[in-house]
């Protein structure tokens, strides 16, 4: 999911009277899918799960990110000697930290829009971090950024498919 739609979520969530206009869109696809599906044979229901699960995870992964993420360790690997272990880190740990932040700046672009005003405490911390955790893992299995450890890292990622949500519902700021 992209971080414009990661703030836009939890925008949505404390001001549940004006949601964003992708917030309205995704509750019609979500509607027209409710009624499409009946009648699915047992395979085609459990790819739906399938589908759920990954869906679910995509939802805390800030697209913007990946997409920047991956051509700067391509690039990186490309450009230094003996693929340069820390430079590959220390570009891991830069977004790690932006994630968060690119997901505050974009609920607070989000609050201008609609016209509504902004705090400190109300900018979504929680969002944030779990934005971050998921980032963390995600970028960590790339191959090539901590070498020799993307088997348990990616064991952790597929994990987080079903702590993160698991987390939101458990401490995710409803309206």
């Amino acid at each position: 999911m992209s971080i414009q739609a990661i703030a836009g979520f939890a925008y949505d969530r404390r001001h549940p009277a004006s949601p964003t206009r992708i917030a309205r869109q995704q509750a019609a696809q979500e509607m027209a899918q409710r009624e499409s599906g009946q009648g699915a044979t047992p395979n085609q229901a459990a790819a739906k799960q399938v589908n759920t699960a990954l869906e679910t995870l995509k939802r805390y992964i800030p697209t913007e990110m990946l997409a920047l993420y991956m051509p700067f360790i391509s690039i990186t690997q490309d450009h230094t000697a003996d693929a340069n272990a820390g430079i590959l880190r220390w570009t891991y740990l830069g977004f790690v930290l932006a994630t968060p932040a690119l997901v505050w700046i974009i609920y607070v672009a989000k609050a201008a829009e609609a016209g509504q005003s902004w705090s400190w405490k109300s900018l979504p911390y929680f969002e944030g971090f779990l934005a971050l955790i998921a980032f963390s893992v995600w970028g960590a299995s790339v191959p090539g950024v901590f070498i020799g450890q993307q088997w348990w890292i990616s064991l952790v990622a597929l994990s987080s498919a079903v702590v993160l949500p698991l987390v939101d519902s458990a401490f995710g700021r409803k309206a």
